[in-house]
C-alpha cells in the first residue's frame, strides 16, 4: 500500500492540499458556481491518480534495465492518466449542464486541463523516485549501523567466545608438550596462535574483504588444530579460483570451522575429514564447511550456537534476504552453508 494511503492523517492531509488546488484552478479559469463546484472534487480524483507512480517506480527502477525504459513508461501512463480525467472532467461537466458555451472555448479548457495534468503527474513520478531513493538511504543506513555493531560484537567473540579458553588451553597444552619432544614444532604452533591473534584483530576493523583473505585467516586456525589433533584431522578443499576476490564481511567462516572441529572432529575418537568449498552458482558466493558426525544430530540442552547464530544474524544484517546461512546434514555429515551476493571487493584509488 502507497505510504501516504497507509496513514489516515497524510491522507486527509493529500486530500485537503489537492482541494485547495481544485479550487485555485477553478477560481483562476474563472469557472460559474456549478462547474466550481465540480472540478474542486474532480482534481481531488486527479491527486489520488497522481499516487499510481508509485508502483511504477518500483515496477520499473531506475537502475534496472535500459536507462529509457521508466521514463517512457511514465510518460505513457501521463498521457493515459490525462486524456482519461480530462474525459471524465468533459462527461461531468456536460451532465451538469455547466460546459463552456461553444467548441472552441470547451476545446481550450480541455487542453489547458490535459496540457496542466501531464507535467503534474510526471513531477510526481519525480517525488516518488526520490522518495524511494531516500527510503532506500535510510535503509541502506540502518543495516550498515547493525552490521557494524554485529561486526563489533564478531570481534569479542573471536577473542572470548569464538576463541574460548578452552581453545587456548588447549593450543598451550599442546605447545607444553611439543616444548621437549618437538621444540621446532612447539615454536611453529606458537607463531602460528600469534599470528591467528594478530589477524583477527586487523580483519575485525574491516567492514568486506575479500573471500581469499578469510580462508587464509581459517587456514592458519586450522594449522593450530592440526598441531593439535594431527592425524586424526583431514582437510578437503574446493575453493574455485574465481570466489577469491568476492567481498565477504571480515570472520564470517572462520566460527563455521570451529563448530566443525568442536562438534565434528573432537567429538570423534578416530576423528574425520573437514571439507571446505567455495564456489560462485548464478550471482551468489556458496561456501560450505562439512564435517563428520556420528549419527542423526541430537538436541541441544545447553547454551544455543553462539557461533552459528552470529553468523547468520550478520549476513541478515549485511545483506538482507539476499544473505542466509543454511545448516543441514544426515547421520554422517554435517554442513554449514553461507550463502550472500558476489560481490567483488573494491580497489583502493
Amino acid at each position: 500500500m502507497h505510504p501516504i494511503l497507509a496513514r489516515r492523517d497524510l491522507t486527509i492531509a493529500y486530500a485537503v492540499l489537492w482541494l485547495v488546488l481544485g479550487a485555485a484552478l477553478a477560481w483562476a479559469e474563472r469557472l460559474p458556481g456549478a462547474a466550481f463546484g465540480a472540478i474542486v472534487p474532480l482534481v481531488l480524483v486527479f491527486g489520488f491518480i497522481c499516487l499510481t507512480p508509485w508502483y511504477l517506480c518500483q515496477r520499473f527502477p531506475l537502475r534496472a534495465g535500459p536507462l529509457w525504459r521508466p521514463p517512457l513508461v511514465h510518460l505513457l501512463a501521463a498521457l493515459v492518466s490525462a486524456s482519461l480525467w480530462v474525459l471524465l472532467v468533459h462527461v461531468v461537466l456536460a451532465l451538469i449542464g455547466s460546459a463552456p458555451t461553444g467548441t472552441r472555448s470547451f476545446v481550450v479548457l480541455e487542453s489547458i486541463i490535459f496540457a496542466r495534468a501531464v507535467p503534474v503527474f510526471l513531477l510526481s513520478s519525480v517525488l516518488h523516485y526520490l522518495a524511494l531513493a531516500v527510503d532506500a538511504s535510510r535503509v541502506a543506513e540502518t543495516r550498515a549501523a547493525q552490521a557494524q555493531s554485529l561486526a563489533a560484537q564478531a570481534e569479542l567473540r573471536a577473542l572470548r567466545a569464538q576463541l574460548t579458553p578452552h581453545f587456548l588451553f588447549n593450543s598451550l597444552n599442546s605447545i607444553s608438550a611439543l616444548t621437549s619432544a618437538d621444540p621446532a614444532a612447539a615454536r611453529r604452533m606458537c607463531l602460528l596462535l600469534g599470528d591467528f591473534l594478530r589477524g583477527t584483530l586487523h580483519l575485525s576493523s574491516l567492514e568486506r574483504i575479500p573471500l581469499g583473505q578469510e580462508l587464509a585467516l581459517v587456514d592458519q586456525f586450522l594449522a593450530i588444530e592440526q598441531v593439535r589433533f594431527g592425524e586424526r584431522l583431514q582437510l578437503t578443499r574446493a575453493i574455485a579460483p574465481e570466489t577469491l576476490g568476492i567481498a565477504i564481511p571480515p570472520l564470517i567462516v572462520q566460527p563455521l570451522a570451529e563448530n566443525a572441529l568442536r562438534h565434528g572432529v573432537a567429538q570423534r575418537l578416530e576423528g574425520g575429514t573437514v571439507s571446505i568449498e567455495a564456489r560462485i552458482e548464478g550471482d551468489e558466493l556458496i561456501v560450505a564447511i562439512e564435517n563428520p558426525v556420528d549419527g542423526p544430530p541430537k538436541p541441544r540442552t545447553g547454551r544455543p550456537a553462539v557461533g552459528l547464530d552470529n553468523v547468520r544474524r550478520r549476513l541478515e544484517a549485511g545483506y538482507g534476504r539476499g544473505g542466509q546461512l543454511r545448516v543441514g546434514g544426515d547421520a554422517e555429515r554435517f554442513r554449514a552453508e553461507i550463502r550472500l551476493p558476489a560481490t567483488r571487493v573494491k580497489e583502493s584509488a
